[in-house]
């Protein structure tokens, strides 16, 4: 995977693998698939990967060490997940779950009696 060229803050680790599946909290946990995956120090470039039909992702060679990942999905609020590193190697995970963004009406029907 190449560092995309926005974001000048990411540094190469060739030997780093970050990998996660997103899922549909108010879907029963279903996979959500084509969920962008951004790196915290480049959310104002383009994704770094989405997820694929079974809602995960892969992302190699690039440091992540104490970093965030952020999913994002039209209808569905934004989502930060820290990245974690449970054997202390080179495998790093961020799994979420995401929830649908809630409507409010902006009107309010009073009756008086």
């Amino acid at each position: 995977m190449a560092i995309p060229d926005c974001c000048s803050k990411l540094c190469s680790c060739p030997d780093n693998r970050l990998t996660g599946t997103v899922k549909d909290a108010s879907a029963g946990n279903a996979p959500m698939a084509n969920v962008s995956v951004y790196l915290r120090d480049c959310d104002d470039c383009e994704p770094v990967t989405s997820t694929d039909e079974t809602g995960s992702y892969v992302i190699e060679g690039v440091c992540v060490k104490g970093s965030v990942a952020k999913f994002e999905f039209p209808g569905y609020t934004s989502l930060l997940k820290d990245i974690e590193n449970p054997k202390n190697d080179g495998e790093f995970v961020a799994d979420g779950n995401m929830s649908p963004l809630v409507e409010t009406s902006s009107s309010a029907s009073v009756t008086s009696q």
